[in-house]
C-alpha cells in the first residue's frame, strides 16, 4: 500500500488505481484473491450507501491538496474504498475520452491499461458481481499486463490418492474407452433456504425439504448406475451435509449386505458443496467419494464467492 499512497501523494491517479488493481489480484496463502478479503471488509464498514457516498466525497476532497498526505495506513483501513474513489476521481480530471486503448502505465510491478468505459456499458456479468474488480469500478476496466500472480494460470491441486484397497476396484470401472459423467439436474421442487448474515452477505444452511432431496438424490444414484455412469456429479447447494452423510452411509451399509456390485455403486460420486459452518466462518465444501462403500477421495472448498440478489457469499473460510 506505501507504493499506492506514494501514487496518490504524487497525483499519479491512474497508477495509483492500477497498482490497487493488480494488487486485489494477488492470491491469499489459501489461494482466494486479496479482494475477497477487501469486499468482507468493505461491506462490514457502511451501514447505507449514503454515508459511503460521503467519505468517498471527503476521500476525494484530499486528492490533490498539498494540505494533505495520504498514509499507507489509511488506505489499508478499506482499500476500496480508495478504490472507488480513485476511480471517480480518474473519470472526473481526466474524462472517458482522454486516454487510448493503447495506453500503458507503470503500477509499481509491471504495466498495467486503465481504459476509460462509459456507465451501463461494458463489463456483462462480471459488473453484477462481487468478486470481481469489474464490480467496483463504473468508470473504468483496469488490465494489468505480465502480473506476476497470475490468476488465470493454473492452481496446483493435491488430490488424495485411492486408498489402499480400493484401488483395483476403482481401476477396473474406470480404466476403458470412455469415461462417462452424468450431473444430476434436481427437479422435486426442494430448493435451498437463503439466509443474510449481514445486509449484504447471505448463506444457504438449509433446504426446504431435505427429505424429498434424499430420497431423489438416492433414485438419481440408482439410475446413474444402470446406465453406466462413472463419475456422478450433484451440483453445487443440492445437498446439505446431513444428506451427504446419509448417503456415505447407505453406500457403506449396502456394500456390507450386498458386495461389492450393489445398485448404488457408482464408481465416483461428486457430493455438490454447501454452505457449512466451521470454526473460521462458513465454508461452500464438496466431496468425492467411491460408490463402492461411501470410501472419502477428497473434499474441496470453494475460493471464489458469487452474487446472488446483490448479496454476496458469506465465505469466511
Amino acid at each position: 500500500m506505501e507504493k499506492v499512497a506514494e501514487f496518490i501523494n504524487a497525483k499519479s491517479y491512474r497508477e495509483a488505481l492500477a497498482r490497487l488493481c493488480r494488487i486485489a489480484q494477488w492470491l491469499t496463502h489459501d489461494e482466494r484473491i486479496v479482494l475477497d478479503d477487501w469486499e468482507t471488509l468493505h461491506l462490514s464498514n457502511f451501514h447505507s450507501n449514503e454515508e459511503k457516498a460521503h467519505i468517498i466525497k471527503q476521500a476525494m476532497e484530499r486528492f490533490g491538496n498539498d494540505a494533505f498526505t495520504i498514509s499507507s495506513g489509511e488506505i489499508e483501513k478499506d482499500p476500496l474504498l480508495w478504490f472507488q474513489a480513485l476511480d471517480e476521481h480518474c473519470n472526473r480530471i481526466f474524462g472517458p475520452d482522454s486516454i487510448l486503448p493503447h495506453d500503458k502505465i507503470d503500477d509499481g510491478d509491471g504495466e498495467s491499461r486503465v481504459l476509460p468505459i462509459y456507465p451501463g456499458t461494458g463489463g456483462g456479468k462480471r459488473r453484477e458481481q462481487y468478486g470481481n474488480t469489474a464490480f467496483w469500478l463504473k468508470h473504468h476496466r483496469v488490465i494489468p499486463l505480465n502480473n506476476l500472480q497470475d490468476i488465470s494460470a493454473p492452481l496446483s491441486v493435491a488430490v488424495a490418492e485411492i486408498p489402499q484397497g480400493y484401488k483395483d476396484w476403482a481401476t477396473q470401472h474406470l480404466i476403458g474407452e470412455t469415461v462417462k459423467i452424468a450431473i444430476i439436474h434436481f427437479a422435486d421442487g426442494s430448493y435451498p433456504i437463503v439466509s443474510y448474515s449481514a445486509p449484504q452477505l447471505f448463506v444457504c444452511n438449509e433446504l426446504s425439504d431435505e427429505a424429498i432431496r434424499l430420497e431423489k438424490a438416492l433414485e438419481c444414484i440408482s439410475a446413474a448406475k444402470s446406465e453406466g455412469v462413472h463419475i456422478l456429479v450433484m451440483p453445487e447447494l443440492t445437498i446439505t451435509p446431513a444428506i451427504r452423510l446419509h448417503i456415505t452411509n447407505t453406500l457403506d451399509l449396502l456394500n456390507e449386505k450386498e458386495g461389492e456390485n450393489h445398485a448404488f455403486s457408482v464408481p465416483v460420486i461428486v457430493l455438490g458443496s454447501f454452505h457449512e459452518q466451521v470454526v473460521m466462518g462458513w465454508r461452500n465444501h464438496a466431496d468425492a467419494i467411491l460408490g463402492l462403500d461411501g470410501t472419502h477421495l477428497f473434499g474441496c472448498d470453494k475460493r471464489r464467492a458469487v452474487t446472488f440478489n446483490n448479496c454476496k457469499e458469506a465465505l469466511e473460510s
